[in-house]
């Protein structure tokens, strides 16, 4: 099954980029569908977690490609519920699932609680041992403004975010050089 997934996977992400396969247009709709089903199957079987987890996040960066932002919601609950049973609630390694979760609400228009969200996400991201996670963190931030329509708000936030990435990338002895756009 792990390997039907990667098929199913692979071919739904090559629809959303417009391929296609084998001379056939793919049809996402029956790729999700196929995924659904292959999940609840792991799950009721007891397949491993980690395949679990990658599949459901997967399944909810599909969802979210397509607009689906209740699918992609629900496939993110799915992944944070089979993290947190191998690692704990308090794990900073849930942090980006629930972060991935919080924008999925925010971007469904329930701003309240999706600000929730964000307080319970925030100190596991800060805890994190990826240096990216807090700038990605904060990106989700400037969305969450910016699906409210405080765009000043959400454009002083990414500003933030964009010199914190670049702080990030010469650390890590990426390219420092100045951005001409002035950003």
């Amino acid at each position: 099954a792990p390997a039907l997934a990667s098929v199913l996977l692979n071919g739904a992400r090559n629809e959303m980029r417009g391929d296609e396969a084998g001379g056939a247009t793919i049809d996402r709709a029956a790729q999700i569908r196929q995924l659904e089903a292959m999940l609840g199957d792991a799950a009721r079987s007891g397949g491993g977690a980690a395949s679990q987890f990658d599949e459901f996040a997967e399944l909810a960066r599909l969802y979210d490609g397509i607009g689906n932002y209740a699918g992609a919601e629900q496939a993110w609950r799915r992944a944070l519920e089979v993290q947190m049973a191998a690692l704990g609630p308090e794990h900073p390694g849930i942090g980006e699932t629930l972060a991935n979760l919080t924008l999925a609400v925010s971007n469904e228009g329930r701003a309240d609680e999706a600000e929730l969200l964000f307080q319970r996400a925030e100190p596991l991201v800060r805890r994190s041992a990826d240096p990216s996670d807090l700038p990605r963190f904060q990106s989700y931030l400037a969305l969450q403004a910016a699906n409210q329509r405080q765009f000043a708000r959400a454009l002083g936030i990414m500003r933030e975010v964009t010199d914190a990435r670049r702080d990030l990338a010469t650390q890590f002895g990426g390219d420092d050089a100045p951005d001409p756009s002035g950003l």
